[in-house]
């Protein structure tokens, strides 16, 4: 925990200010937890690095008393380390300025063939998690030359994949060029790898799919599971990945849902009907 971190926040509970700590994602616990984090896994942190991390941000979090976040999961794992908080859940959501700009572009109507699938990484977090589907994208790509994949962002694919002709990886690009990308696809992926981490994450690649009009298929973590289908397919084994992969539906099937995705999205809702407290600015 940084220095005068307690001093600050006493402070201004002495002035009687209001102080909430918010959380995106899983970055504290015990030695398991760090042990089990993307960072460590994906070794962009130091074992004792990503110890001494989570350790000083969870005597962080045991100095607040009111917390919000973005999941279910992540919420419970509040309660565990500091069981006297006032914890509240706000699922992610998309702010009034990027809904208004999407309407203007409006990318989610865009026509596209079926013959594009997208994977998106953000970062290198991502590298422990393609090797759940790559299996199944090598076979169905193999298997239909028609089919395209394109990879943006810095994960590192298997030669086995990225030398097949119907493969494209742009490595990193900057984010104003997602939607654009995203709306050349049909189908997203979403591909995670089961641990505590991933089960705390969030929704994002849902409201980026919904934004673009793009079918997403997803690994089954808590906050997917929430929105369900057909708002988004969930696949758990290979079987799955390879029955919503290999066959993708035209668009002109899937555009009616994409539809009411955005415009679930632009209301200010999330999918499953819980009404969302306030669009953001």
């Amino acid at each position: 925990m940084r220095s005068m971190f307690k001093d600050h926040l006493d402070f201004l509970k002495q002035h009687r200010k209001i102080i909430i700590a918010n959380y995106d994602d899983l970055i504290f616990g015990n030695t398991e937890i760090a042990m089990e984090s993307s960072a460590v896994k994906n070794k962009t942190m130091m074992v004792d690095e990503a110890i001494k991390a989570f350790q000083s941000n969870l005597e962080a979090l045991q100095l607040f008393d009111r917390v919000v976040v973005s999941t279910e999961p992540l919420a419970s794992m509040v309660r565990l380390f500091n069981p006297d908080a006032d914890v509240q859940v706000s699922p992610n959501f998309l702010p009034n300025s990027m809904i208004a700009l999407h309407k203007e572009l409006s990318f989610h109507e865009r026509f596209r063939y079926n013959n594009t699938i997208g994977y998106f990484a953000g970062t290198l977090s991502h590298n422990r998690d393609f090797p759940i589907v790559e299996p199944v994208l090598h076979r169905i790509l193999m298997e239909n030359p028609e089919l395209n994949l394109i990879v943006v962002g810095p994960v590192k694919l298997p030669r086995s994949l990225s030398a097949l002709p119907n493969v494209t990886v742009t490595g990193v690009r900057p984010f104003q060029q997602l939607p654009g990308l995203m709306a050349a696809c049909s189908t997203a992926i979403a591909p995670l790898e089961n641990s505590t981490f991933n089960r705390c994450k969030s929704r994002v690649k849902f409201l980026e799919a919904a934004l673009t009009g793009v079918r997403l298929v997803s690994s089954p973590i808590p906050d997917m599971q929430a929105i369900g289908e057909p708002h988004l397919i969930l696949a758990d084994t290979h079987d799955d990945w390879y029955s919503a992969l290999s066959e993708p539906p035209v668009f002109a099937a899937f555009r009616p849902q994409a539809k009411t995705n955005f415009d679930r999205i632009a209301m200010g809702q999330d999918v499953s009907g819980f009404e969302i407290l306030g669009n953001l600015a």
